[in-house]
C-alpha cells in the first residue's frame, strides 16, 4: 500500500491555540524518510515589508534561528544557507520541508519591519515507524515495532493503540520511542495498530499498521527471549499444515546434551507431560490433529535450549528459548 504523507493541520478542522492575540498555532507532523515534504503555509495577507522565518530545531541543533528573509517585493535571502539543503521556498511566504528526521522542531513565521510581530507558529513533529512496512510473521514468533517522535512534550502520550485502546501491556515507552511488544504472535494478534501522539487531550497524529500473522509454524526457527521471573510464562506454538495421528515436543537443553521428549499426544487425545519436567509449570492443550502448543509458566532460567515440534517423524517447528536472569528488556 502507497504512503501518502501525512499531516494535520490544526486551525483548518478546528484544534488551535492563540500565541497572542493574533497569532494561531498549527501542530504538524510528517513521517520520517517518507512522502514530498510537509507545506508550511504562512498569512497570505501582510502590511509588512520584510518577514522572517525562525526555526527552534526538535534536535537542539537550533534556537530561534533565523532561516531565511523575505521583502514585501518577495525577494528574498537565507540566513542558514545550510537550510537550503532540506528546506525550500514556495510562492509568497511559504516553505517546505523535506521529511527528515533533523527537520522536526519549532517555525515561526515573524513579521520585522515596519514593527515586530509574530504572525503563526508550526510545530512540526518528525514519525519514525521501524520498519517502516509491516510484513507477514511467522505464528509463535514475538513481534517488536517501534515508533520514535522527534519530540515528547511533558503532557504529550505516545502510545500504540489497537482499535482505538492503548495496547495494554505490551508497550514500552524508552526516550521519545514507544516500542509494541507482542509474545508468541497469534491470530487474534491480526489487526491494524496505530502509533498515536495526544496532547493536552488532542489528538496530534494517528499512523496505522497492519500485522499478518502467517498461518502455520513450518519453516526456518526463530528465538523468542524471556525473564526468568515468577510472572514470565511462553507459548510454544505448533500447527502442522496436514492432520497427523501423533506429536510430540522434544527440548534440546541448552545446559546438557541429551534430548527430553516434554509433552506427547495422539490425535484428539489430552497431552502426556514427561516425569523429567516440572509437571506444574509444562502444559499443553488437547492435541486436535493440529494445533499442538507448549506453555511454559512461569519460566525459570533453565528452561533456556532448543523446543522442536515433531509431526509423525518430522519437526515442523523449531524454536530457540533464550532465558534472562530477572526481567529482560523484552518483557513487560
Amino acid at each position: 500500500m502507497a504512503m501518502v504523507l501525512l499531516w494535520t493541520v490544526l486551525w483548518m478542522s478546528g484544534y488551535c491555540h492563540l500565541l497572542s492575540a493574533e497569532v494561531l498555532v498549527q501542530y504538524k507532523y510528517f513521517l520520517s524518510g517518507e512522502g514530498q515534504g510537509v507545506s508550511l503555509q504562512a498569512p497570505a495577507e501582510t502590511n509588512g515589508t520584510e518577514l522572517i522565518w525562525e526555526w527552534t530545531s526538535h534536535d537542539g541543533s537550533y534556537t530561534n534561528t533565523r532561516i531565511i528573509t523575505i521583502q514585501s517585493t518577495w525577494n528574498y535571502s537565507w540566513n542558514l544557507p545550510k537550510a537550503k539543503e532540506s528546506i525550500s521556498k514556495e510562492r509568497t511566504y511559504d516553505i517546505i520541508l523535506r521529511p527528515e528526521l533533523q527537520n522536526a522542531g519549532v517555525f515561526t513565521f515573524i513579521q520585522t519591519k515596519p514593527e515586530k510581530m509574530k504572525m503563526a507558529q508550526f510545530e512540526v513533529f518528525a514519525v519514525k515507524v521501524e520498519p517502516s512496512r509491516w510484513s507477514s510473521v511467522k505464528e509463535g514468533s514475538d513481534v517488536i515495532r517501534s515508533c520514535e517522535v522527534s519530540h515528547l512534550p511533558d503532557s504529550a502520550t505516545l502510545d500504540w493503540e489497537r482499535d482505538r485502546e492503548p495496547t495494554a501491556n505490551t508497550t514500552l515507552i524508552y526516550n521519545n520511542t514507544a516500542h509494541i511488544i507482542i509474545h508468541s504472535a497469534d491470530r487474534y494478534s491480526e489487526g491494524t495498530y496505530n502509533c498515536t501522539l495526544r496532547w493536552n487531550g488532542a489528538l496530534i497524529f494517528s499512523i496505522p499498521r497492519t500485522l499478518q500473522v502467517y498461518k502455520g509454524t513450518y519453516g526456518p526457527q526463530h528465538t523468542l527471549y524471556r525473564g526468568s521471573l515468577n510472572s514470565s510464562e511462553v507459548m510454544l506454538i505448533c500447527r502442522s499444515p496436514a492432520s497427523y495421528r501423533a506429536e510430540y515436543w522434544q527440548w534440546e537443553p541448552s545446559s546438557r546434551t541429551n534430548a527430553i521428549i516434554v509433552a506427547s499426544a495422539d490425535k484428539y487425545k489430552n497431552a502426556s507431560i514427561s516425569m523429567e519436567v516440572d509437571k506444574e509449570r509444562f502444559s499443553s492443550e488437547r492435541y486436535d490433529g493440529s494445533n499442538f502448543p507448549l506453555r511454559i509458566s512461569p519460566v525459570k532460567f533453565g528452561d533456556s535450549g532448543r523446543y522442536l515440534c515433531f509431526c509423525g517423524p518430522y519437526p515442523i517447528t523449531s524454536v530457540t528459548l533464550v532465558t534472562v536472569q530477572g526481567k529482560s528488556a523484552l518483557q513487560v
